[in-house]
């Protein structure tokens, strides 16, 4: 063998909705940053009345009240009077009169890219004028600003000290501070990780019907981020009820699940459907991911230009087709033959939807000439994942290595076809295979047999490098000199193709690695398994590339057996 505008994202790549998050019930359901553009008018109508008991306490309160319903529709459309430019000056005009409602709204206003009015500066400005006059509300969203860093606005510090103030608020901002805590504790953001305190949060703000905390147990079960691995099935559960109570961010990755087939049948329809849903509230990658079905004419008709225009509009937002998550890759390479010209059969799709023994896929290393069924004698290891894709790299010695990632292995029955890409002239390769045991295979062809061993399981190191090649983003790897780095730990130096990356992979025996670190609402470290992390060591290394690939590289590439 070979070879979310999304103003607050977090790990879980949640924007917050802060329909859900005030007393007021965040009066504009409309203006949820990255969420929801659309709200039904029972919300709208729900959702302003809120407003009536801290807008009667105001000074001159029928004249600002008049004035504010009459903003407030221009910003909704509420009977058919949308005028976004009238609405913000007219509640300019009442936040300069200190009214915390309008300078609250304004806040939300400005932090929206949907409405283009977008000016994080002037965000925080109103928010904290808002959050001055002691206007709940404002005490979230600012927290919310300040721990998601957009527009280069961060200040994890005080988004803890918001949260927690929030929490002490009673009804739907307490449970929003509640929210906001759990997160950071999950994310180890300013106050450190903790995931059992997170966790327990987490469960109160579910327990207390917050539909974005719903999100984020989604978003935890389909990343395995707490659990260790995966639970596709109980992640579309969450996703599900997170999406029924209107937190439109869940339609992209229920929509992820029904690509890929994960968790939930395969469907192309459906997922166009899912995307299309969190495409129109505004979620670039949800654009980015319905534009691909366009072109591709799966679960819609083929529309090119459909697909061009939403391409373009998630670019307008800094997301393109390579900031996409990852996690449909393994349907992407089921859908293309090798050569990129139609479909091919017998290829494990997603993993429990293997064609032949699931028992391949896995990591394996090639038996020696001379009888010897040491790993450490052995010429290197091996990965082969559900799709297909297969990546090799050579034993770890002294200088840099080059790990081989240009082949793919189709199945039918006890037949595998290898395609070799690496070079042009490179003929396909046709094995028989068969189990010696659950951990040996032996593959045979006219030129002889070559046993395999499943890599022993506590190779964790080779294990996660092998995840990393299969992205296809590895240049080359070489051992570091643990002292220069982190100690005693293994660790082992990667080059990404993205330029000068530079990636530490670092075994540390007995840690347990659950979830990513973070600076300042930048992902720096992600775990890889669970004791081995990968770091970003290259200062301006960008963030999404980094985070990109190494989210790819922590994904199963195996059925469970």
């Amino acid at each position: 063998m070979q070879k979310q505008g999304d103003i607050l994202r977090n790990r879980f790549g949640a924007p917050t909705n802060h329909l859900y998050i005030a007393a007021a019930c965040l009066c504009l359901a409309l203006i949820a940053p990255g969420q929801t553009t659309h709200a039904d008018s029972a919300q709208r109508l729900e959702a302003l009345r809120a407003l009536d008991d801290s807008l009667e306490a105001a000074p001159d309160k029928r004249e600002i009240r008049t004035i504010f319903d009459t903003a407030y529709g221009y910003l909704t459309g509420e009977g058919g009077k949308g005028n976004v430019v009238a609405g913000v000056a007219m509640m300019e005009d009442l936040a300069d009169q200190g009214v915390p409602q309008a300078q609250y709204v304004l806040g939300l206003v400005y932090s929206d890219p949907s409405l283009r009015q977008l000016d994080f500066d002037r965000a925080v400005r109103m928010l904290r004028r808002a959050a001055g006059q002691d206007f709940p509300p404002a005490y979230a969203a600012l927290a919310d600003l300040y721990r998601g860093g957009a527009g280069g606005v961060s200040d994890p510090e005080e988004a803890w000290r918001l949260y927690e103030k929030a929490s002490r608020e009673s009804g739907k901002i307490g449970t929003h501070g509640t929210y906001g805590m759990a997160v950071m504790l999950l994310e180890g953001i300013a106050v450190g990780a903790d995931e059992a305190r997170g966790l327990s949060l987490l469960e109160e703000a579910v327990a207390a019907g917050h539909p974005p905390a719903e999100l984020v147990m989604g978003r935890i079960h389909l990343t395995g981020d707490v659990a260790g691995s995966p639970d596709f099935e109980e992640a579309a559960r969450w996703l599900e009820r997170a999406l029924a109570n209107g937190v439109s961010g869940a339609a992209l990755d229920l929509g992820r699940l029904y690509e890929t087939g994960q968790g939930r049948p395969e469907d192309a329809r459906k997922a166009a459907e899912l995307y299309r849903r969190a495409a129109d509230a505004g979620i670039p990658e949800a654009q980015v991911r319905l534009a691909r079905l366009y072109e591709e004419g799966r679960g819609v008709e083929r529309d090119v230009d459909m697909a061009r225009k939403l391409y373009e509009s998630a670019a307008a937002r800094g997301v393109t087709a390579a900031d996409a998550s990852p996690l449909p890759r393994s349907q992407q390479a089921s859908r293309q033959g090798a050569d990129g010209d139609g479909e091919r059969e017998g290829v494990c799709a997603a993993p429990g939807n293997c064609q032949g023994d699931p028992r391949l896929y896995g990591y394996w290393y090639l038996v020696g000439e001379d009888g010897s069924t040491s790993f450490d004698e052995s010429y290197g290891a091996e990965a082969l994942h559900v799709d297909g894709r297969l990546a090799t790299i050579p034993r770890m010695k002294s200088g840099d290595m080059e790990p081989s990632t240009g082949t793919r292995m189709e199945v039918e029955g006890s037949v595998a076809r290898f395609r070799y890409h690496e070079t042009a002239e490179a003929p396909d390769g046709r094995f028989s295979f068969a189990f010696q045991d659950d951990d040996t295979v032996v593959f045979s062809n006219d030129e002889g047999d070559f046993v395999y061993k499943r890599m022993p399981a506590d190779k964790h190191l080779h294990a996660a490098l092998l995840r990393l090649a299969l992205t296809g983003e590895v240049e080359s790897y070489r051992r570091a000199n643990a002292e220069d780095f982190f100690g005693d730990a293994e660790t082992v130096l990667v080059d990404l193709r993205n330029g000068d990356d530079r990636v530490a992979l670092v075994h540390m025996p007995g840690a347990r690695f659950k979830g990513a670190l973070r600076r300042d609402g930048t992902a720096w470290g992600i775990p890889l398994g669970a004791n081995v992390m990968a770091f970003a060591l290259r200062q301006g290394q960008e963030a999404a590339y980094f985070e990109r690939v190494a989210r790819e590289a922590a994904q199963p590439i195996a059925p469970r057996r």
